[in-house]
């Protein structure tokens, strides 16, 4: 069986306030933003900051057939054996953007 360790939430008020400021965007800018995002998925691959080609098609096309739909009150599946001893989690105020 895994082990859980719950580590301290990261949550205070400059965490709060980074994430405002950080969410403070122009509309024009969050369209620009959607725009890139809608391109790089129709093309599967994006530029990183250093130049180089990330290809994203066949994770994003594995992730789409792996997953798995679950009523509301249907049993979970059944998970293979843990494949670590230990698991720690921890929850922080911050951004997808920010997190990534």
């Amino acid at each position: 069986m895994t082990a859980v360790h719950l580590l301290p939430t990261l949550d205070d008020a400059e965490r709060a306030a980074a994430c405002e400021r950080e969410l403070d965007i122009p509309l024009e800018r969050s369209f620009d933003i959607a725009q890139e995002t809608l391109e790089i998925i129709g093309s599967g691959r994006y530029s990183a900051r250093s130049g180089r080609l990330v290809f994203i098609a066949d994770a994003v096309r594995n992730a789409c057939t792996a997953k798995l739909s679950i009523a509301p009150d249907a049993a979970l599946p059944a998970t293979p054996t843990a494949r670590f001893c230990e698991m720690r989690v921890q929850v922080a105020n911050e951004t997808t953007t920010s997190a990534a």
